[in-house]
This record gives structure tokens, C-alpha cells and sequence, in this order.
């Protein structure tokens, strides 16, 4: 016998047989893109709007952050969903008046059992003024959302160069759809347009051997 992690949702007077936290990350991350069993691939959580979009303010030196949800992960922790159901304001700190600097917009969960301390937040780390600017660090587990270079003498957080190394989207694991499993008819049909065949994937290869006016759909 090979003692495995906990399922979900056990409780028992013994904490050993107790579904620990770690068991709940790790399966939560099967529900998502993983790029090893466990290992959730990190990113947004798609929803309506622009979740977790990162902007600037043209007025004042803030960052603003649209409500939104994102997979966070670290080595061997799985998937830990955090996230705001609100828009979010953050307070930029003021330019320099000769030097530039690089802002990091992020999200965390610190975890206690890692020995982090602090609550879930969305903030910002600032970076350093320098003649060369580089990147400020921010928290394990952390998710960039966004980056701003400020340059200096700016009076607001959207004049300059555009935002960069904005987040990407995770996925749910979907898993491939094969067309031996689509058995009634009505699937069937669902599948074409104008009884032309649709594939779809996201491995951003063509399929093999197509009909003449088959459709592909690539969502890599």
C-alpha cells in the first residue's frame, strides 16, 4: 500500500486522516491548464469585462485594477485562487523629478505554512529611480498583473509608454474532446458549420489529414 494525499472533503476526529490544506490546492489545480498533475498553469481566470485588467489614472499618480480572480502557485503548492470582487485603487508613489523607475502591479496569497505572513492583496512594489531602471522584486507566489515605467516628472500613472508583462489567462482543463466520445447525433451536427467539420485546439499545429472546407479553430 502507497499512501496518497487526502481527498476532498474528509473530516475525522484523527488530523492525519483530515484533508489538509495542501491536498485542496493541489486538486483544485487539476481543474485548471497544469503543466505537470498538480501544477496549475499561473494566470487570470477568464470572466466578463476585463478581469484583473491593470490602467492608469489621468489625473493622479494611482494604478487601477478591475475586479477579478487568478491561479497563483509555487513549487509543489498547487493552486491557490485569490482574487477581488471589487474594482481596486492602489496609490502610486510620487515621479522623481530627474530619473525614471519601474512599477510592478501584483497579486498575492501568502501562505503561513511557508512561513509568509501578511493577508491576500493586489499592491504595488516601486522601483528604484535610476538613470538604468530595473524591476523591482515582489513577493513568492506572487502574479505580476502589470508594469509601468514612470518617467520623470509625471504628474499620472497613464502618460508614457503603454503597460507591459500584463497577466496572462489561465484555462480550465478542458481536456481534449475526441470525436469517438460525440455519439448522438445532435453533437454531431453541433460540430459543423454549413456540414463542414470544425476542429478545435490549442496547440496551435493544424490538424492532420483535413476535408476540403474543413474549419479549424487554434485558441493557443
Amino acid at each position: 500500500m502507497v499512501t496518497i494525499l487526502t481527498g476532498l472533503a474528509i473530516n475525522s476526529d484523527e488530523d492525519s486522516e483530515r484533508t489538509p490544506p495542501i491536498s485542496f490546492r493541489q486538486i483544485l489545480a487539476t481543474l485548471f491548464e497544469q503543466t505537470a498533475a498538480g501544477v496549475p498553469v499561473p494566470g487570470i481566470i477568464p470572466a466578463p469585462g476585463t478581469p484583473l485588467l491593470v490602467s492608469g489614472k489621468p489625473s493622479a499618480m494611482e494604478y487601477l485594477v478591475k475586479a477579478g480572480w487568478a491561479v497563483t502557485t509555487r513549487t509543489g503548492q498547487g493552486a491557490y485562487i485569490v482574487g477581488s470582487l471589487t474594482d481596486i485603487t492602489l496609490t502610486a508613489t510620487p515621479a522623481h523629478a530627474t530619473l525614471n523607475r519601474i512599477d510592478r502591479i501584483y497579486i498575492v496569497q501568502p501562505d503561513p505554512e511557508l512561513t509568509e505572513s501578511g493577508l491576500a492583496r493586489i499592491d504595488v512594489a516601486t522601483g528604484t529611480p535610476s538613470g538604468s531602471p530595473v524591476a523591482p522584486s515582489i513577493p513568492a507566489g506572487a502574479l505580476e498583473l502589470g508594469r509601468k515605467s514612470i518617467t520623470s516628472g509625471s504628474t499620472n500613472t497613464q502618460q508614457g509608454s503603454p503597460y507591459s508583462n500584463l497577466a496572462p489567462f489561465t484555462r480550465l482543463n478542458l481536456g481534449p474532446i475526441l470525436a469517438a466520445s460525440i455519439t448522438d447525433q445532435q453533437n454531431i451536427d453541433a460540430g459543423k458549420i454549413n456540414g463542414k467539420r470544425i476542429t478545435s485546439n490549442n496547440t496551435g499545429i493544424a490538424p492532420a489529414s483535413p476535408a476540403v472546407g474543413d474549419l479549424w479553430a487554434d485558441w493557443s
